[in-house]
C-alpha cells in the first residue's frame, strides 16, 4: 500500500471541494437542515423540554439522502466529464489506493460538515445541560451513517458520467439502506424475513447510538457496509481492464459472485452479533445508566452457592414485538444476559420464546401463573391489540416470585435485582398498614356489593415485604418494622390515642395526610367522618367524630394546617400547561433545596408531583428534629380549603379560579422527624387499650410525614408502568420516594440507590426560567384582577349596609315599619348585589382568560424567537467561509486581466 498516493488523491479532492463555493452552499444547506429538524420541524422539541437531539435523530438518515449524493456525485463523474480520469488512472497506483484516496477525501468533507452541524450542541448547552456522553455517541452514530452511505454513494458516481444522474443513482442506492423498515413492511410478509430486513437498515443500527451506547454490533455493521461498498467500487473501477474482452462476462460473473458472497457474509455477521452479542456495548452516558449498578453486582455476588437462583423469562419472539415495546424487550434480554454472565454458576437464566397457545405458554401459566398481556399498540397508523409475553419467574429453593409482565415504564434492573434478592432471603421484613378511611387494603362495599381492591402501593410492597393490616381500634403491639398511616386525620379519638402511643414508643411510622385528597375529597380532614359500611341493608351505623390531629402534631413538634392548600407556579412540562398550580411539581428547577441531598431517601431524585398538598412546619420546641425531604421554591402561595372546590350536580369539583394568595415562601411538603419527643403521651383509650402507656423516658421519634395522600394513588403506579399511553415519556419519582421512605424506616436500604437510578432529566433550564418569569407576571395580573373584583364587591356590600343603616337610624317610624322597610331594602339591594356579583365575576373570568391567552401568545413568541435563532445562526459560519472563498476566487480570476476587458 502506497500511502503517499492515497494522501495525494485525498489532498487533490479535499482541496478541490473546499476551493469551490458550491461546496459551502451544500454544507450550509446541510447544517440548516439539521437545525431545522432539531428545533423547528414541529413543537416536539419544546413539548419534551429536554436538552437532546431526539427530533433530529428521527430525520437525520433521510437528510443524508440528499447530502451524501451531493458529496459523492462528482467523485468519478466529474473526472470523466473533465477528462482527467485517464490521467488519474495512469498513475503508478493500484485501484484500491485510488479508491481509498477518493473515499477518505469524501469522508473528510463529511466530517467537516458534521463539525459545522455540532453548533446544535451549543444551542442545547445555551438552553440547558445536555449529556456530553450522549452527544458523543449520537454524533459518532451520525458519522458512521455518513461513512457507510458515502461508500455506497460513490458507486452511483462510478456508474455514470453525468453529475445529475450520479446524484440520483447515489440517492437511490442510499435509499435502500435508509428505508429498510418501509421495504420490510411492503415486501416481507414473513415475520422472520421482515425482522432481518429491518436489522440491515441504518436506522435500526443507529438506535443504540442515539441512546448513549456504542454497540459492537453497530460498529461491525457500518464497517461491513464500508468494506463491501469499497470492494464494489474497486470492481467497477477495474472493469476498464477487461471490459469488451472475450472474458468480460466471466469477469463480471466472478466479480458479482464475490461481491454477493462478501455482502452475505457481512449480513450474516451483523445478524449473528445482533442476536448473541447485544450486551457487548459501551455505555458512554454520564450516569452510566445502561451499565449494571454496584448494588446489582453486590446482590449477584451474594447469591448462596448452596441455593442457586433459576430465572425463566417467557418472552414473545422478537418478530412479534410491536414497535412500542421493542426497547423494553431489548433492554430486558440485554440485562438477563448480563446477569447470566456475571452470576456464574449461582445464577441460571433461561430465555424461552413463547407464543400464545403454545406448549411454552401452557407451562408458563400452569407453573407460574404468567399469561400474555393484552396491550394496545399502533401499527401503521392503526390501533390493534396484541397478546405479548414479557414475564419473569424466579426460583431459589422453595421460594418463588414472578413478574407477570414488564410494562414499558418499569425499571427493569431494579425489578430483576429485587426479585433475585427476595427469593434468596429466608425472612422478609414486616410492614403494617393502618386501617383508616383511605382503605388502602380495600373495603367491601355492602351497598354496591363490590369486592375490595387493594391499592397498588400495597401490591408493590408485597414484592419485598410481608404486608399486614393493622387495626387502630386496639393497641398497636404487632411486631412490625414500619407502620404506614394513610390519613391519620380520619381516625376517631380512641384510635388516635393508640397511634400516639405507638409513635411515642419510638417505633417507625410513615404518615400521609392531606388537606384535600384529590382521589376522594370526602376524606379531607375538614369534612365529617364517613359512616362505616354496614352489612345490614338500609341501616347505617352512626357517624363518629374525628379526632384532633393536633395531638399527634404537637407530639412530633410540627404544625400541619389542614385548612390551607399549597400551590406553586412552576411547571416544567409544556404539555401540562393547563394544569392548575395546585399540581405542585418538585424538581431541581423549582428553586431552593427541592430534595434533601443529605438523606438517602431523596438524594438523587429528579421530580415528584403532589396534588393539592399541605405544608409541614417545625414547631416551637427544640426537639424532635425536623429534616425537610421535599421543599417547594419561592413561586408559591396558599388557597383556603373552602375555596378549593365548588359543589355541582356532579358533586364537588375543583374550583377553576380559587382565590390564590401569593406568599413567596418555601414550603416543606414532606419531612423526617426524629429525636426526643416533645411530650410524653399516655393512651387514654377505653376498653382493652386503657393499660397501654408510652415509655416515660428515652423514646425518640422516627416518623416521616408527607403532606399529600395522592402521591401513592394508583394513578402514579399506572403512569410508572406507562399504562397511560399518551404520557409514557413522563417519569415521576413518587413511587420511588414512597418506597424509599418505607425502606429507610424499616432499616433495609438495599434498594434505595438502585431504585433512584434512571437517566437524568436534562431540561431546557433557560426556557423554563423564561417561562416561569412570564407566568409570574401573568399571575400578578390575575391577582390584580381578583383584587379589583373584590373591591367592587366590597363597595357594593358597603352600599347595602349603608342603606340598611339609614333605615335603622330613622326615628319617624315605629319598629315594625322599620323592620318591613329594612327587609324590603335588603331584598332589593341583595338582588342588585347578586346581579353585580355575577357581572363582576364574569368580568374577572374574562380578564383572566385574556391574561392567560396573552401568556400563551407571549410564550409562543419567545419560542419562535429561540427557534429562529437556532435555525439561522448555525449555518452562518459555513456561509461566511463560502463567501470568502467566492470573493477570493473571483479576485484570483481577475488578477492579470486588463481592466478594460472586465464587465461591470
Amino acid at each position: 500500500m502506497q500511502w503517499n498516493v492515497v494522501r495525494a488523491v485525498f489532498a487533490r479532492n479535499f482541496i478541490s471541494y473546499f476551493s469551490n463555493p458550491i461546496g459551502y452552499l451544500f454544507i450550509t444547506a446541510f447544517v440548516w437542515g439539521c437545525a431545522y429538524f432539531a428545533f423547528w420541524h414541529n413543537d416536539a422539541f419544546f413539548a419534551s423540554n429536554l436538552a437532546d437531539l431526539e427530533q433530529l435523530n428521527t430525520f437525520f438518515p433521510y437528510l443524508l439522502l440528499f447530502f451524501i449524493p451531493a458529496i459523492t456525485m462528482s467523485t468519478w463523474a466529474d473526472e470523466r466529464r473533465s477528462g482527467t480520469e485517464e490521467l488519474l488512472l495512469t498513475l503508478p497506483a493500484s485501484d484500491l489506493e485510488i479508491v481509498l484516496g477518493k473515499y477518505s477525501a469524501n469522508l473528510a468533507i463529511y466530517t467537516v460538515s458534521l463539525i459545522f452541524s455540532s453548533s446544535n450542541v451549543l444551542v442545547l448547552a445555551y438552553l440547558g445541560d445536555p449529556d456530553i456522553g450522549l452527544m458523543f455517541s449520537t454524533f459518532l452514530g451520525y458519522w458512521l451513517i455518513g461513512a457507510a452511505l458515502l461508500a455506497v454513494g460513490m458507486i452511483g458516481s462510478l456508474l455514470t458520467t453525468g453529475v445529475t444522474v450520479a446524484f440520483i443513482v447515489g440517492a437511490g442506492l442510499c435509499l435502500l439502506l435508509v428505508s429498510s423498515d418501509e421495504l420490510a413492511v411492503i415486501f416481507a410478509r414473513n415475520s422472520l424475513l421482515r425482522e432481518m430486513i429491518e436489522k440491515v437498515g441504518v436506522i435500526h443500527q443507529f438506535d443504540d447510538f442515539g441512546k448513549g451506547l456504542v454497540p459492537i454490533s453497530g460498529l461491525l455493521y457500518f464497517a461491513a457496509i464500508i468494506v463491501v461498498a469499497i470492494y464494489v467500487n474497486m470492481l467497477l473501477l477495474s472493469r476498464r481492464h477487461w471490459a469488451g474482452s472475450e472474458g468480460a462476462l466471466l469477469q463480471w460473473t466472478h466479480g458479482l459472485v464475490r461481491s454477493g458472497a462478501l455482502a452475505l457474509a457481512a449480513v450474516g455477521l451483523v445478524l449473528l452479533v445482533s442476536r448473541v452479542g447485544t450486551y457487548a456495548r459501551a455505555d458512554v452516558t454520564e450516569e452510566r445508566i445502561h451499565s449494571l449498578s454496584q448494588d446489582t453486582k453486590k446482590v449477584l455476588a451474594e447469591i448462596p452457592s448452596n441455593k442457586p437462583v433459576f430465572v425463566e423469562a417467557f418472552v414473545s419472539p422478537a418478530s412479534m414485538i410491536p414497535t412500542a415495546y421493542v426497547e423494553t424487550y431489548r433492554d430486558l434480554i440485554d440485562l438477563l444476559r448480563q446477569y447470566d454472565a456475571r452470576g456464574g454458576s449461582n445464577l441460571h437464566v433461561r430465555i424461552i420464546e413463547t407464543e400464545p397457545f403454545s406448549e411454552e405458554a401452557r407451562d408458563a401459566e400452569r407453573n407460574f401463573g404468567i399469561q400474555p398481556e393484552a396491550v394496545v399498540v399502533e401499527d401503521d397508523g392503526r390501533f390493534a391489540q396484541e397478546n405479548l409475553f414479557l414475564g419473569i419467574a424466579c426460583r431459589s429453593g422453595l421460594n418463588e416470585r414472578t413478574i407477570p409482565f414488564f410494562f414499558r415504564g418499569l425499571p427493569i434492573e431494579y425489578e430483576l435485582t429485587r426479585l433475585i434478592r427476595t427469593v434468596t432471603d429466608e425472612a422478609k421484613r414486616k410492614v403494617g398498614v393502618l386501617t383508616t378511611d383511605a382503605g388502602l387494603f380495600g373495603q367491601f362495599n355492602f351497598q354496591s356489593m363490590q369486592p375490595p381492591a387493594d391499592w397498588q402501593i400495597v401490591q408493590e410492597l408485597r414484592q419485598q415485604y410481608d404486608v399486614v393490616q393493622v387495626s387502630p381500634a386496639e393497641p398497636i403491639v404487632a411486631e412490625i418494622d414500619c407502620l404506614i398511616v394513610p390519613m391519620a386525620s380520619s381516625l376517631t379519638q380512641p384510635e388516635m390515642m393508640n397511634l400516639i402511643a405507638y409513635v411515642s414508643a419510638g417505633k417507625p411510622a410513615l404518615i400521609l395526610d392531606d388537606p384535600v385528597p384529590f382521589i376522594n375529597p370526602d376524606l379531607a380532614p375538614r369534612e365529617p367522618k364517613r359512616p362505616a359500611n354496614s352489612p345490614m341493608m338500609g341501616r347505617q351505623p352512626p357517624a363518629q367524630m374525628k379526632a384532633d390531629l393536633t395531638q399527634l402534631t404537637k407530639l412530633l413538634n410540627i404544625e400541619f394546617d389542614t385548612g390551607r392548600i399549597i400551590w406553586q407556579d412552576w411547571n416544567p412540562h409544556p404539555q401540562f400547561k393547563d394544569l392548575p398550580p395546585e399540581y405542585v411539581f418538585i424538581g431541581s428547577g423549582s428553586g431552593g433545596g427541592a430534595f434533601n441531598e443529605e438523606i438517602p431517601i431523596t438524594d438523587g431524585l429528579q421530580e415528584v408531583l403532589m396534588l393539592y398538598p399541605g405544608a409541614i412546619r417545625p414547631g416551637p420546641a427544640k426537639s424532635p428534629t425536623f429534616d425537610p425531604l421535599l421543599t417547594t421554591g419561592l413561586l408559591t402561595g396558599t388557597i383556603r380549603y373552602s375555596d378549593a372546590f365548588t359543589r355541582s350536580l356532579l358533586g364537588r369539583v375543583p374550583n377553576p379560579n380559587p382565590r390564590r394568595t401569593p406568599t413567596r415562601t418555601e414550603y416543606v411538603l414532606a419531612a423526617y422527624i426524629t429525636g426526643p419527643l416533645a411530650t410524653t403521651a399516655k393512651s387514654q383509650t377505653p376498653g382493652n387499650a386503657k393499660d397501654q402507656k408510652s415509655p416515660e423516658g428515652g423514646a425518640e421519634a422516627n416518623v416521616i410525614w408527607v403532606g399529600d395522600l395522592d402521591m401513592i394513588s394508583d394513578f402514579f403506579f399506572d403512569l410508572r408502568r406507562a399504562r397511560i399511553e399518551q404520557q409514557d415519556d413522563i417519569q415521576f419519582d413518587n413511587v420511588t420516594f414512597i418506597l424509599n421512605c418505607v425502606d429507610f424506616l424499616a432499616g433495609d436500604e438495599s434498594f434505595v440507590e438502585l431504585r433512584k437510578r434512571r437517566p437524568k432529566r436534562r431540561t431546557l433550564d433557560r426556557l423554563v426560567e423564561m417561562t416561569q418569569s412570564v407566568r409570574q407576571e401573568s399571575r400578578q395580573e390575575e391577582l390584580k384582577a381578583e383584587e379589583n373584583s373584590q373591591k367592587q364587591l366590597d363597595e357594593a356590600q358597603r352600599r347595602l349596609d349603608e342603606s340598611v343603616q339609614k333605615i335603622r337610624n330613622r326615628t319617624d317610624i315605629d319598629a315594625r315599619s322599620k323592620a318591613v322597610l329594612i327587609e324590603n331594602a335588603r331584598r332589593t339591594e341583595q338582588r342588585r348585589l347578586d346581579v353585580l356579583k355575577a357581572e363582576i365575576e364574569d368580568q374577572k373570568a374574562g380578564r383572566i382568560r385574556q391574561i392567560r391567552a396573552d401568556l400563551q401568545r407571549q410564550l409562543r413568541a419567545e419560542q419562535r424567537g429561540i427557534k429562529l435563532a437556532a435555525v439561522l445562526l448555525p449555518p452562518i459560519p459555513a456561509l461566511v467561509l463560502g463567501l470568502i472563498v467566492f470573493l477570493a476566487r473571483l479576485r484570483g480570476e481577475r488578477e492579470g486581466v486588463d481592466p478594460k476587458r472586465l464587465v461591470g
